[in-house]
């Protein structure tokens, strides 16, 4: 891999991409809770507002998450 001017193979290096949706486990760590804490949260209808993409496969979105910390003061 080369790196030159910034490039890295010839697309501009802006440092670690950022995503769309997290995983129960990357939403619980970025609001200092436990996954089990974030479930129960999930079910009374508290915390960020999940995505259901199926039956085993929920996803928290970023901008959901930055809303709930905003509103909430952060985890809990």
């Amino acid at each position: 891999m080369s790196r030159r001017g910034g490039h890295v193979d010839g697309r501009v290096d802006n440092g670690p991409e950022r995503k769309l949706y997290y995983s129960r486990s990357e939403t619980a760590r970025m609001l200092g809770v436990s996954v089990s804490t974030l479930d129960r949260m999930r079910h009374d209808g508290r915390g960020p507002v999940p995505t259901v993409f199926g039956p085993r496969t929920i996803r928290y979105a970023a901008g959901d998450i930055i809303r709930w910390q905003r509103t909430n003061g952060g985890a809990r």
